[in-house]
């Protein structure tokens, strides 16, 4: 989902971006850079042959936090 520049979780996530990628801050002043949420519905884990797991959005979460 598009977040529009003057909605509520605009301000975070352009936070959340520059503390992860501070290099990149010239980005916002691009006509077309923008930022969107992603809403995990689930996910797949391949961590080599035959070990295959799904993940629901609680432990993609988790996962997503170890890096």
């Amino acid at each position: 989902m598009l977040l529009p520049k003057d909605g509520p979780e605009y301000a975070e996530a352009r936070q959340r971006f520059l503390d992860r990628f501070p290099s990149a801050s010239m980005s916002f002043g691009l006509g077309d850079f923008a930022l969107y949420r992603i809403q995990v519905q689930s996910a797949r884990f391949v961590a080599g042959f035959g070990r295959i797991f799904n993940l629901k959005p609680a432990a993609f979460r988790e996962a997503a936090t170890v890096a």
